[in-house]
């Protein structure tokens, strides 16, 4: 499927499946990069919320990076190995920059926490994901 028939069968899809996304939520490219693309943090977490519930589950979160195994996130979150399942995202550039994480940890007894932090201005990308790792910790732990 070529990208400008994509991104409406994904809008489609998802209105399809009942995600409740805002009215401004907009996908202008398949990459995220477009100045164009708008997307909040409750869209993002809703979208999640539909995952963390469908029956493809474990599929989607292999795909995802997680702590202790070869990805972005290999060296952090000590302790949710196997239970954080997040995508990173950096966009860095003469200072500034975005640095996101967005996932789902599995809390245990049915439980699950789905989150995303976004930072716009963030500056070094290794210091964001420092505060963000921080931020997403102390939920984890406030949910327990």
């Amino acid at each position: 499927m070529r990208m400008k028939d994509a991104i409406p069968a994904t809008k489609e899809y998802l209105g399809e499946q009942g995600v409740p996304l805002s009215t401004t939520f907009t996908m202008k490219d398949g990459s995220g990069l477009d100045a164009g693309n708008v997307l909040t943090i409750d869209d993002l977490t809703r979208l999640l919320d539909d995952v963390n519930v469908d029956p493809k589950r474990a599929e989607f979160l292999d795909m995802l990076a997680q702590p202790g195994v070869s990805s972005t996130l290999r060296t952090r979150f000590a302790g949710l190995e196997g239970k954080l399942f997040a995508k990173t995202g950096t966009y860095y550039e003469d200072g500034g920059g975005v640095k996101s994480l967005a996932g789902i940890v599995v809390l245990g007894g049915g439980k699950s926490l789905v989150f995303a932090v976004v930072g716009n201005g963030t500056g070094d990308p290794k210091a964001a994901l420092d505060r963000i790792e921080k931020a997403v910790v102390a939920h984890v732990d406030a949910a327990r």
